[in-house]
């Protein structure tokens, strides 16, 4: 939605989505709507608010074995951290994120390729 032009239902939708996974215990479907919620915090200039859901997502993809999400988290968190300064870090991210996705055969491993690196 944030695509189409309408940044706040984007956010209201990603929420919902996060309280409804949570009230269920959905960890898998927790990590998406962190990382969702966190790619709308990014494109509309919050990047640390996003670094906190990219980070949580993380947290739970390692409980739940979710490889795609997983990477998904680390490349926000590349994005994130990158725009906040933290450039070293950032590259262990975006490092992480491509080897994640090209185990996958991810298309989004060659974006990751892209990313800036230190």
């Amino acid at each position: 939605m944030h695509a189409q032009g309408l940044p706040h239902d984007a956010a209201r939708h990603h929420r919902q989505a996060l309280a409804l996974y949570e009230e269920i215990g959905d960890r898998n479907g927790q990590a998406r709507a962190h990382n969702g919620l966190a790619e709308h915090l990014h494109a509309t200039g919050h990047p640390e608010p996003a670094r906190r859901h990219h980070a949580r997502a993380l947290t739970l993809t390692f409980a739940t074995q979710d490889s795609y999400e997983q990477a998904r988290s680390h490349a926000g968190l590349g994005r994130t951290l990158d725009d906040l300064g933290d450039r070293d870090t950032a590259h262990e991210h975006w490092q992480s994120a491509h080897d994640l996705y090209a185990a996958l055969e991810a298309p989004e491993a060659d974006e990751a390729r892209r990313l800036p690196r230190v």
